[in-house]
């Protein structure tokens, strides 16, 4: 999937199962996985008892 986002390369196919399996995997939810953070240095979700210095979010 990552070789296939390299500018020119051909469209790759992701299917539903594998999105799904991926997310498991990664211990996320489908929507985490597929969707863009608000915040590129926590990623929405700072660790325990820690603040995001960038956007604030708190866990």
């Amino acid at each position: 999937m990552e070789k296939a986002a390299a500018p020119g390369a051909a469209p790759v196919a992701v299917y539903v199962d594998d999105v799904v399996s991926l997310a498991a995997a990664l211990g996320v939810t489908v929507q985490q996985l597929i969707t863009t953070p608000n915040c590129n240095a926590c990623m929405d979700s700072p660790p325990p008892g820690f603040a995001c210095r960038t956007c604030g979010a708190t866990a």
